[in-house]
């Protein structure tokens, strides 16, 4: 088949060298026969263009002497595909010893790929330079001409080609039933641009007639074309959803999904529930198109009765929910079905979106259910999401999981670096029933949490940590290490012996201590803050020693309610948010800093990190917040909290 024409040909009906035109080394002329006459034809090479078609033809001409007393009859190949190829007449007059171009005549001027030119009464020549182009290379002019037989359109012979522009229904219907595949799309395309009022009754009749499938297909995406998406004419369409034939049945539903419907047409939601499952994935996929009202429930219930689990049942039904309906709508839709596989395609919908909304289904009844949401969480991974992985350490159905899942549960701890999950890897890492191979993940976990890698641990890719205080893990390091030293596993209880011989793992002062010295005016500030640090940890730290720590600067210096206020995120989200938001109007720089990291750690969309945002969004616009921090809150700002805002108004952005 020839790229680009306007009609299907086959190999067989091209000239063979010796019974077209030969055209050698790009200067020797050669009288052809037939339509052309006996006027030399000339073929200029590929590096030749119409924008300088007189120069080269001259310069042949010349060479060649044989332009005098009669018009050349140029062949110009197109090698850009922008249609400027074509045949061209000229005519030379004598100038010396070279040639004056008087004037040209297009015999017709087309081609869309390059070396193509279409002639006006159909017949079709380019020129083949083989398979390296150049000045000198061997052409073959070549000419297509219909092959010989009788036309499949009207029965009678026709020696060249014929357009199918023009032709009336008749012929085009017969047309679609060639075995030809150019051919079958040409006829239903001029079928498509017709008045339905002419195609489209035809059109539907030779879809229902048995026998040609190919002819059958082509015949009902014409009709789907016909319609163009009215919702009428597409009803006509729809009766085609209750072929025999799983393949016209399949191809109905997609066209279907190109109108525009206001409701689910009663064939898309019956076809969700086809014996076929060919049919069944293009009526999801048809539905995720038109996202009509009632999409998610429709698509629910097509997924709850996927009982087989059928993965590629799965994968269409979850790509159109991920099209058809919101994060928030799908996710209340899913919690609502008592169906393990429709829970589960919901989650693989969310995790095409990205939603934060995947966090509700770690909490899910069946464990595959919350398996996959944890995957879905941390792969991609959604960050929104990850502080809510993070927080299923503290929840002891989660360590029935597998250990690939509780893994991700560790590495998002990690990336978090909160210290309210120290506490509860320790307790992992000394439960009877951790592996061992996830006892000794929990205790790299806590050894390097100080300095997390720069590898996800994982996944193959970087690791990218939160902001977090050393030496925070150093009490859940101790207990888990003295707890491993004498396991029966001689490799975990080596990795715990050589812990405890490190900095990290050296057993830590008791709480009484820690507090008299966090409270000690006198103490020096590194210290002062080692001190908070560690009691945060342990949960040793007195709700009213923190707020007199945070009270005023003759308490603490600004460094130490800085921490205060950030460490009390592991242990009160909602006590530090409220710390937060009243330092971003007169505390310290190292306290506004504390609270703009506050925001890593609260949970993303709820109350208390929309107020947080909100007041940073208010500090922004006020200008109250000096250059270091403007550009920190402005990428921290969201357009719905600024939306939102009662002051009204844009904050500016930095400089």
């Amino acid at each position: 088949v020839i790229p680009g024409a306007d009609f299907g040909w086959q190999a067989e009906s091209v000239t063979e060298p010796g019974k077209g035109w030969w055209f050698e080394e790009g200067m020797e002329t050669l009288t052809s026969s037939g339509a052309t006459g006996d006027q030399p034809l000339w073929c200029l090479p590929p590096v030749a263009r119409l924008e300088n078609l007189e120069a080269s033809t001259l310069e042949f001409a010349a060479q060649t002497q044989a332009g005098a007393g009669r018009p050349l009859l140029l062949l110009a190949a197109d090698q850009q595909g922008g249609g400027k190829g074509g045949l061209v007449t000229l005519h030379l007059e004598p100038s010396g010893s070279s040639f004056q171009l008087v004037k040209t005549v297009d015999v017709w001027r087309g081609g869309a790929v390059p070396a193509t030119a279409q002639a006006p009464d159909g017949s079709l020549f380019f020129a083949d330079w083989g398979t390296s182009p150049g000045v000198f290379s061997h052409c073959q002019i070549r000419k297509l001409e219909w092959p010989a037989g009788p036309d499949p359109a009207s029965g009678k012979p026709a020696g060249q080609v014929q357009a199918l522009t023009g032709l009336p229904v008749r012929q085009l219907l017969a047309l679609l039933e060639s075995p030809s595949p150019r051919v079958r799309l040409r006829a239903g395309r001029q079928l498509a641009a017709l008045p339905f009022q002419e195609s489209l009754e035809p059109l539907l009749r030779l879809a229902r007639k048995p026998g040609n499938l190919p002819a059958r297909l082509q015949a009902v995406w014409a009709a789907g074309a016909v319609a163009d998406g009215d919702a009428v004419l597409l009803s006509e369409v729809a009766r085609l959803a209750r072929d025999p034939e799983p393949a016209v049945r399949a191809t109905t539903v997609t066209v279907l999904g190109e109108g525009r419907f206001r409701e689910t047409p009663p064939a898309l939601r019956a076809a969700l529930t086809d014996a076929s499952l060919t049919v069944r994935m293009a009526a999801a996929a048809a539905l995720g198109r038109l996202k009509t009202p009632g999409a998610a429930t429709d698509l629910i219930t097509a997924a709850a009765r996927n009982d087989s689990g059928d993965p590629f049942v799965r994968s269409s039904l979850a790509a159109a929910l991920a099209l058809a309906v919101p994060a928030p709508e799908l996710a209340t839709e899913a919690q609502g079905s008592e169906s393990q596989e429709a829970r589960l395609t919901a989650v693989h919908a969310l995790r095409r979106l990205a939603a934060p909304e995947l966090a509700v289904f770690l909490s899910d009844p069946d464990p595959r259910v919350r398996s996959e949401a944890v995957r879905a969480i941390y792969d991609p991974p959604v960050f929104p999401a990850l502080p809510a992985l993070a927080e299923e350490l503290n929840n002891t159905a989660a360590r029935q999981l597998p250990e690939s899942c509780m893994r991700r549960v560790l590495a998002a701890a990690l990336r978090g670096g909160l210290p309210g999950h120290t506490v509860p890897i320790a307790d992992l890492a000394l439960a009877l029933e951790t592996p061992v191979s996830l006892k000794l993940a929990a205790l790299e976990t806590l050894a390097v949490w100080d300095q997390p890698p720069v590898r996800d641990p994982v996944r193959p890719r970087r690791f990218l940590p939160m902001p977090r205080l050393p030496g925070l893990a150093r009490e859940a390091l101790h207990r888990a290490a003295s707890g491993l030293k004498a396991h029966s596993d001689p490799i975990l209880s080596a990795r715990a012996k050589a812990l405890l011989k490190s900095p990290a793992g050296a057993e830590p002062p008791s709480s009484a201590s820690l507090l008299a010295l966090a409270q000690n005016t006198e103490a020096p500030e590194d210290t002062r803050l080692a001190a908070v640090r560690m009691l945060i940890v342990r949960n040793a730290l007195p709700p009213d020693t923190a707020h007199a720590l945070c009270a005023t600067e003759s308490t603490a210096p600004p460094a130490v309610r800085a921490e205060v206020r950030s460490l009390l995120m592991g242990r009160d989200p909602k006590t530090a948010a409220a710390l937060a938001e009243e330092v971003l109007l007169n505390g310290s720089s190292l306290e506004k800093q504390a609270a703009i990291r506050t925001l890593n750690h609260l949970p993303g969309r709820s109350t208390d990190h929309e107020r947080l945002l909100l007041s940073l969004a208010r500090r922004l616009a006020q200008g109250s917040l000096s250059r270091p921090f403007r550009s920190r809150c402005w990428r921290r700002s969201s357009g719905a909290t600024l939306k939102a805002d009662p002051l009204g108004g844009r904050p500016r952005r930095p400089g």
